[in-house]
């Protein structure tokens, strides 16, 4: 009785170090190459751990002493982390978007740390308490992407949904310090959904065009 149970979320460095193995080993049409699984966070019972997302920050764009074993760069992961998958109603709990990181290839990882809270999003005006009489213009931060661009930009896509639910905005903010620091975010727009949702990768063209997927109604 009253032990903790422990959530692992690893499986987004499963897929890292199967790319990574790929490129070592020869491809023989029968089998794919398995990689190593390591554990990136772990949740205390009820919480879990979702969406999560990896990018590799080269080393010239990030602050802060290492070991001396990031010729690689740090590896930063993100992900959602709440008791539900998400709230479906205005008094459930709200999630948070975490960020870890590795500086020794995903050997050892940090301490997870809040990246954006419902606060955030409060301070910077998506949303504020007490509007419309919801209580909450939009329940939370929520399906977080990452991508590091070519100038060592690092940005992260978000959504939110609100009262009802499926009024839904994308937004995003950028990092210019490896993810120690965000900007406030801004709203990516749709000229055809009027509630509007994102997930996936993010593609960068040499003129520094952006191009995302959006999806909704």
């Amino acid at each position: 009785m009253g032990t903790k149970v422990k959530r692992r979320l690893g499986a987004v460095l499963v897929f890292l170090a199967l790319v990574s193995a790929v490129t070592a080993l020869r491809w023989s049409g029968t089998a794919a190459a398995v990689g190593t699984d390591f554990v990136i966070a772990q949740m205390d019972d009820p919480y879990y751990g979702y969406f999560p997302c990896v990018v590799n920050v080269p080393k010239e764009v990030f602050a802060g002493e290492t070991d001396g074993s990031e010729e690689n760069g740090k590896l930063l992961v993100n992900y959602y982390y709440n008791d539900r998958h998400g709230p479906s109603a205005l008094d459930e709990p709200r999630g948070t978007i975490m960020l870890t990181e590795s500086v020794d290839n995903g050997v050892t990882w940090s301490e997870p740390r809040a990246a954006i809270t419902n606060e955030t999003i409060h301070e910077w005006g998506i949303c504020r308490p007490g509007e419309h009489d919801y209580g909450d213009t939009c329940l939370e931060a929520r399906v977080n992407d990452m991508k590091v661009l070519s100038d060592g930009t690092i940005i992260m896509t978000f959504f939110t949904y609100g009262d009802p639910l499926l009024d839904q905005k994308t937004y995003l903010t950028e990092s210019k310090d490896g993810g120690e620091t965000w900007e406030q975010a801004v709203n990516i727009p749709s000229k055809i959904l009027s509630s509007v949702c994102r997930q996936g990768s993010i593609a960068e063209f040499t003129d520094g065009t952006l191009l995302m997927s959006l999806y909704g109604y």
